[in-house]
């Protein structure tokens, strides 16, 4: 199993929870009892968008999410 997702989304506070959410939901849904593994990527996620958004200076934020049954990849 692979997965791979780009998005392009705006620098804005209010999108955390969402991508967050996305990123957390997807990684349950296609890795059978991760879910603590799941939750703890939502939040490096959050963090880091949340530090790019503050800092980057930035209309857009791009992030690459990989998935595969050993390996997660967010850049």
């Amino acid at each position: 199993m692979k997965f791979y997702s780009e998005l392009k989304l705006p620098s804005s506070l209010d999108i955390l929870r969402k991508v967050g959410t996305l990123i957390e939901s997807t990684i349950a849904c296609l890795l059978e009892n991760q879910e603590r593994i799941a939750f703890h990527m939502n939040l490096v996620v959050t963090e880091a968008l949340s530090n790019a958004i503050k800092h980057g200076g930035k209309k857009e934020i791009w992030i690459k999410f990989w998935l595969t049954k050993r390996v997660i990849k967010v850049e």
